[in-house]
């Protein structure tokens, strides 16, 4: 469980810190209701075999699809954390894949 608590610290950084003031709610919905679904799905197929331990690491696998898909869909955004807006980082790779070309 310890494994949770930077997945957690992490999802909170990019979804509710960063995608929810930026306006990207609709893919922070989506991605929590995912969420919630999957850890449905592992309390019916996975706890009934592994009890608590089952349990423990159908939260923290959920966690980390959340962390992952909260990660990817900021990155993917043309606004990131990280101050470079993704319209320059796709020209800038482009730029640099032509360089190598010629």
């Amino acid at each position: 469980m310890l494994l949770n608590i930077p997945l957690m610290a992490l999802s909170n950084l990019f979804g509710l810190q960063w995608m929810v003031p930026n306006g990207m709610q609709k893919p922070f919905n989506l991605i929590v209701t995912l969420a919630a679904m999957l850890n449905i799905l592992s309390v019916l197929f996975i706890v009934p075999r592994y009890q608590a331990q089952g349990m423990a690491w159908g939260v923290v696998g959920c966690e980390l699809v959340v962390t992952g898909l909260m990660i990817g869909s900021v990155l993917r955004s043309d606004s990131t954390p990280f101050g470079v807006p993704r319209s320059k980082r796709v020209k800038k790779s482009l730029d640099s894949t032509v360089q190598r070309k010629l």
